[in-house]
């Protein structure tokens, strides 16, 4: 009976030293598994943020470079329209119009009452005017408008909209791309979640021209901004493109790692205690 009760003891013995063995051997493995994924998540937040930022950088360069375009192509429509030319060409406008501030009849009032004292002194300057136009309930049009045939008199051209913003079906619809004008209304977004994030970033704008937050809703959007300085050219304040992506997203590629190296642990655990 001594034996038995000896060799038991000793058998419980050698079970929990090799109970900490495999203890010790997984703990420090463990922590630095832990490590190890917290700095790929940062690492990998990192760079959708870096890459974020330079979308919202190119989108924001490729439209001053529209503006620019457009800009010319209406210059050289009206001056040919000056020297005898009979119509105008559309070339990245969808329509035009005509305006005479000084004659209700020709005043085209959906246009005229967005322009304020500022634009009217800057088109009579001989400067180009960048206007964002109400077409319904939170949808604005852009124009570009023009001195044209004496004082108070103008010629607006609406851009058309593929033409400046681009084919939406070009768009990643993974990167929520907007874009926000002055008293941060939506002049431009890929999806109808244009709201959830401008509550979020339209106060980071007075503060820096260019960033990515972490939005605080449920979904957790990184959103990067950059702001195109149109005032000195167009007269027009400035516009805020973002483009946002879901936590998720990001976190996902190392969350599927974390779930695998638990699977992996356990099935471990599990096969060194059979054969123990």
């Amino acid at each position: 009976m001594v034996g038995i009760s000896l060799a038991t003891q000793q058998s419980k013995v050698a079970y929990r030293i090799f109970i900490l063995f495999i203890l010790s051997a997984i703990l420090p493995i463990g922590m630095l598994a832990a490590f190890s994924l917290q700095q790929l998540t940062s690492q990998q937040v990192e760079s959708v943020k870096s890459e974020l930022r330079k979308q919202a950088k190119d989108y924001g360069l490729l439209l001053n470079e529209r503006l620019g375009l457009l800009d010319e192509k209406l210059k050289i429509e009206l001056k040919q329209l000056k020297e005898g030319g009979e119509t105008l060409h559309l070339n990245g406008f969808s329509t035009f119009y005509f305006l005479d501030i000084n004659n209700p009849a020709l005043k085209t009032t959906h246009i005229a009452d967005e322009l304020q004292d500022v634009d009217i002194n800057s088109l009579q300057a001989g400067n180009t005017v960048l206007l964002m136009v109400p077409q319904g309930k939170l949808l604005y049009s852009p124009y570009l408008l023009m001195s044209f045939g004496g004082e108070g008199k103008f010629a607006a051209g609406k851009i058309d909209l593929r033409a400046f913003w681009g084919s939406t079906e070009t768009f990643d619809l993974s990167k929520r791309l907007c874009v926000y004008g002055v008293k941060n209304i939506t002049v431009f977004c890929v999806t109808n979640e244009h709201n959830e994030q401008l509550n979020e970033v339209k106060s980071a704008w007075h503060n820096k021209s260019t960033g990515v937050l972490k939005t605080s809703s449920d979904s957790g959007l990184y959103v990067a901004y950059w702001k195109l300085f149109t005032q000195a050219n167009y007269t027009y304040p400035g516009l805020m493109v973002t483009i946002s992506t879901d936590q998720t997203e990001v976190t996902n590629p190392v969350s599927k790692l974390r779930n695998i190296f638990i699977i992996i642990s356990v099935l471990v655990l599990v096969v060194i205690t059979l054969l123990s």
